[in-house]
């Protein structure tokens, strides 16, 4: 029997200043407090690129464009199998107020600075090759 694998997305939002915007994940989701991208499930016909911007305006209320695919990683949580895909994308207006409908904080950081952020394992990965691209 085949396990099915649940497709998700992740977005790196870049501003102006070259600092990408970081959420922290709240009380009552799978590991709470820790920080990540954006994002969230593929639903229905949507393409990954419609999940990203999606997922970003119904968690942080803002419209994004999205750019780069830096790539994807399969992982297992709490016995679930998942797609993660993730890209870079920027505000499609700068002077758009970010809103928390899901997280308990978010803040925008230079890329030097994300290791120093408790973040979930699976975006490890993405903040390496990040560091490697000079957004």
């Amino acid at each position: 029997m085949n396990k099915k694998i649940i497709t998700a997305v992740s977005v790196v939002i870049i501003n102006n200043d070259k600092k990408v915007l970081i959420a922290k994940r709240p009380l009552g989701k799978v590991m709470p407090n820790r920080w990540e991208f954006p994002g969230g499930k593929l639903e229905g016909n949507e393409t990954l690129q419609e999940c990203g911007i999606r997922e970003t305006k119904e968690e942080l209320s803002l419209d994004v464009s999205i750019d780069e695919c830096l790539g994807f990683e399969e992982i297992n949580v709490n016995d679930t199998d998942f797609c993660l895909h993730i890209y870079t994308a920027y505000k499609t207006d700068e002077c758009q107020i970010l809103k928390l409908n899901v997280h308990t904080a978010a803040v925008w950081v230079d890329i030097a600075e994300l290791p120093d952020y408790d973040f979930l394992g699976v975006d490890l990965p993405f903040i390496k090759k990040l560091k490697e691209i000079n957004v």
